[in-house]
Parts: structure tokens; C-alpha cells; sequence
């Protein structure tokens, strides 16, 4: 499934400047300090994902015979939370029941849409949640009951009434726990309503210091292990142009940028070719990142 140009922050760190007052030290600052220049932070790379389970519109759509319109804003409104949350990939389920939600010469239109099996719901979802996704910076991968190759974590029983409930510490300490497995890459969490919506949030909530860094899914190797060529990058201003290297568009973009002595860090979608930085930005390094996962090498833009 396509992927599309993450936009995620990437750390931005402005170096403090010391100032000397003319005739005269300054006696606020430590005397004999020098600036440090900081370096960039590395890019992370883990998975964060989400499963949207469509069979019996558990978490999309809310219910059947929803308006296109209403359908797109809900789904729109979950990938919102997702990104929001710190999530760098979401499952659509596309086959809930030997049909789907795509437009198919071949398989039925899915009944959870308009409650009739086979009839056209107006739009074709998958492209909508691609493009939709992508806006945001998250991948998105077709769920066809399959198996994945990372572990699924059961926020659905975070206080979920029974007397084998988890707490709200249990995912996060799952996440933890994963992280210290030397194949740990990421897990997957099921499902969209209990990770977004239930109680507020709280489970998303939980995730937030884990999630705090942005990430880049892990590469996939097997099917291409040759990194795109070093972007281009110039600021005008505030105004950060990228341009490709020569020979293949990137599908993201990372941009760490430094503004006040912070580091940010974003996944953009690689159709984008500019952005603005912060008022104070005065360093930024652009990195393509192509549709295996495989990153170029950095291109840096130093403030004069």
C-alpha cells in the first residue's frame, strides 16, 4: 500500500548565544562559557500502529447508512487522533467480510457502509483514508485479516469491566517491555476506539511520553535497500525550499530543526516542497526517505 511523506516535527535546536555587553562583561552569563553546538538528534525508527477494525463498524464508520460525507469526516477525525496520539501508521481493514471498501470489479461494495452489501457508498474509502493519511504523515497499510509481523497490543481490555481489566500502566509497560527485545520494532494497537476515543483518550494519553520523539516505520530491505539520492535545501527567510535528488522522489521527508536550543523533529509527505521554520531556527537537516523505508543522507542548512 502506498505510503505517503510523513509529515512529522523533527527536533530544532537553537545553539544559546552568549552575549558581551560593549565595554563591558556581562555578568549573567558564566564567565569563559562558549556556545556548544548541539548535534541533531537521530532519526528513530519504530512501528506506532493503529488497527481501524470496519467489520461490525467497530471503530469506522460509526454506523451504517452515514451520509459520504459524514463517513469521511469520521475517518478524517480518527486519523487526526492518530496523529495527535504519536501514531506513524494505521491498518484499514478493507475485507470485513468477503467484501470491501474499495471500488473493486470484483468484490461487493462492504454492508458496514450503507447497511446493503454491494451498494456504492458514493466515494471509494481506501483512496480517501490513503490520501487522508498521507496528508498527515501517516502509512497505511490494507488489513486483509492477515498476520503482521509485529505484536498487537489489546487496548481493548484497559478498563474493560472485567475482573482481568489492565490498568492504563499495562500498555505502556508492554511498550516498554517490547523495547527492550533486541527484535522489539514496534507494535500495533487494537483497537481505534479504545486507543482514541474511550475515556477521553486515556489510553493515548498513557502513550504520550513514549510517543513524545516522532519515528519513521522501520525499512523494509527485502525490497529495496539502495538510498535515494541527497535532497536539496535552501531558506529564504523563514521558508525551507526541498528539492529531490536527482532520479526519485521521496515518499517522505524528515526535517530536524533547532530553534531556541531545541531540536524538533518532523515526517513530512515527500510532495511537499516547502515549509516554514521557527522564528529563531538556525539549523535544519532535510533527509528523503523513499518508499522502502531507506533514508538519504543528510542536506544541512546553517543560519549565517
Amino acid at each position: 500500500m502506498p505510503l505517503r511523506r510523513f509529515r512529522r516535527p523533527i527536533a530544532s535546536l537553537s545553539v544559546a548565544a552568549i552575549s558581551a555587553c560593549s565595554g563591558g562583561i556581562d555578568t549573567t552569563a558564566p564567565i569563559g562559557q562558549t556556545p556548544v553546538d548541539t548535534m541533531p538528534p537521530p532519526i528513530q525508527r519504530e512501528m506506532r500502529g493503529l488497527w481501524i477494525a470496519t467489520v461490525a463498524n467497530i471503530d469506522w464508520p460509526s454506523r451504517t447508512g452515514l451520509t459520504a460525507a459524514q463517513q469521511q469526516a469520521e475517518l478524517a477525525d480518527i486519523l487526526d487522533r492518530a496523529t495527535a496520539a504519536g501514531l506513524n501508521a494505521v491498518m484499514f481493514h478493507i475485507r470485513p467480510a468477503a467484501d470491501g471498501v474499495y471500488s473493486s470489479s470484483i468484490e461487493p461494495w462492504a454492508s458496514m457502509l450503507t447497511g446493503t452489501q454491494g451498494k456504492d457508498p458514493g466515494y471509494d474509502p481506501l483512496a480517501f483514508a490513503v490520501t487522508e493519511a498521507h496528508a498527515r504523515g501517516l502509512e497505511i497499510h490494507a488489513w486483509i485479516n492477515g498476520r503482521h509481523v509485529w505484536p498487537g497490543l489489546a487496548t481493548c481490555r484497559v478498563a474493560d469491566g472485567t475482573a482481568s481489566a489492565f490498568t492504563t500502566a499495562e500498555i505502556p509497560n508492554q511498550i516498554a517491555l517490547t523495547r527492550t527485545r533486541p527484535a522489539g520494532t514496534g507494535h500495533m494497537l487494537y483497537n481505534t476506539s479504545t486507543t482514541l476515543k474511550k475515556s477521553g483518550g486515556a489510553v493515548a494519553a498513557s502513550l504520550s511520553a513514549l510517543y513524545a520523539t516522532p519515528a519513521l516505520v522501520p525499512a523494509s530491505p527485502w525490497l529495496d535497500s539502495t538510498p535515494p539520492p541527497t535532497p536539496l535545501v535552501s531558506v529564504s527567510g523563514r521558508t525551507v525550499q526541498m528539492t529531490p535528488g536527482a532520479g526519485e522522489e521521496p515518499r517522505w521527508w524528515v526535517v530536524r530543526s533547532r530553534t531556541s536550543g531545541t531540536w524538533s523533529t518532523r515526517v513530512l509527505f515527500g510532495d511537499l516542497r516547502t515549509l516554514t521554520l521557527g522564528q529563531d531556527a538556525d539549523r535544519a537537516l532535510l533527509t528523503a526517505v523513499d518508499q522502502a523505508g531507506n533514508v538519504s543522507s543528510a542536506a544541512t542548512w546553517q543560519k549565517p
